[in-house]
């Protein structure tokens, strides 16, 4: 009997064993599992924190290329501003030529000479206007790039001060008018008028070498910008490309899912058709733009060559003309047809 409790005993301790190396095997399945799952837990949020990361980059770039669009359109605009400068100009321009044209010399040469001062001291204190809009579209770029623009703004500055000097010495020589007898009045005519001519020539050559200064600075500017947004469009394609191939891989990798990364992935999904669209807009954009470029080249080179020829006229008409001054104070049968002295045509 003894014997067999014994064995009884014996055989219980070895199920209890067995029950323990069973539970402790368990307990390490379960432990091995647990681990694996977080494992998994873990790479997938580190999956979606990737996502994350590159979509926030992609919406970057989308935002620094609707600045690079706005920059564009500030460019355009003071471009075309510049362009109604230039017009203005021209209108000026040809405004004194036609006064000018065909206008007899009256009587008296005192009158003639205030008359003409007159309208020197008119040129004058457009031109200066003329300038302070050209400073005050300039204005804004200063503040944002001082070291840049302080060249620029010197030789405006250097502009202004040299018309004004010429308006206050016009006026000047208005007064002095009144102090003249006849005779000098005629010898000062044929005098001031060849200064006028000269002083024209060289502010209105001035004038464009800043207006040329200030157009090539645009150009150069809206070039830059384009490239800009060239390179931001192939570095988002990029990025989306790369989104395209880890989502992909994502999806192989993750079967069963879950509702973030199906979230993640109609966002993706959404933002990859929508910069396609983008891409699309952004070629036909850029068709349109070199037509119109095209187009706008073409306008120009027809502008030079009529510009041109009106040179050539104006000039003909300048040395054909015949200036008859009189020598007495009582002649009044002479007249003299005068043209504007000199100025470009822009």
């Amino acid at each position: 009997m003894e014997c067999y409790f014994q064995n009884q005993e014996m055989e219980n301790m070895r199920e209890l064993e067995a029950q323990a190396d069973e539970a402790e095997r368990l307990h390490q399945r379960n432990l091995e599992s647990e681990e694996m799952r977080m494992r998994q837990l873990e790479a997938k949020r580190e999956y979606l924190s990737s996502l994350q990361r590159q979509l926030d980059e992609i919406r970057q770039r989308e935002d620094e290329a609707k600045e690079l669009e706005k920059e564009e359109m500030k460019l355009a605009y003071e471009l075309n501003k510049l362009e109604c400068l230039d017009r203005e100009r021209k209108s000026i321009e040809e405004k004194c030529k036609r006064e000018l044209h065909g206008k007899a010399l009256l009587r008296q040469h005192q009158a003639a000479l205030r008359r003409r001062s007159a309208e020197v001291q008119a040129e004058l204190e457009a031109d200066l206007k003329w300038l302070s809009q050209l400073s005050e579209q300039n204005q804004i770029e200063d503040q944002k790039r001082i070291s840049k623009r302080e060249q620029e703004r010197d030789s405006l500055a250097t502009m202004r001060e040299r018309i004004q000097s010429e308006l206050d010495l016009e006026r000047k020589q208005e007064i002095e008018l009144d102090a003249l007898q006849s005779h000098e009045a005629a010898r000062l005519w044929s005098k001031r008028e060849e200064e006028w001519r000269k002083e024209s020539e060289a502010r209105q050559k001035l004038l464009q070498e800043v207006l040329e200064d200030r157009r090539n600075q645009l150009c150069q500017r809206i070039e830059y910008n384009r490239r800009r947004q060239q390179e931001e469009l192939e570095t988002r394609e990029s990025l989306l490309e790369a989104l395209e191939k880890a989502h992909q891989n994502g999806m192989e990798e993750s079967q069963n899912g879950f509702s973030a990364i199906e979230t993640q992935r109609r966002e993706l999904e959404s933002q990859i058709a929508e910069n396609r669209e983008m891409r699309l807009e952004a070629r036909r954009n850029a068709e349109a733009e070199a037509k119109v470029s095209r187009e706008a080249e073409r306008a120009y080179e027809e502008m030079l060559r009529q510009e041109a020829e009106k040179m050539k006229i104006s000039d003909s008409n300048r040395k054909t003309a015949i200036s008859t001054i009189p020598t007495r104070s009582g002649d009044t049968s002479a007249t003299v047809i005068q043209s504007r002295p000199g100025g470009n045509i822009w």
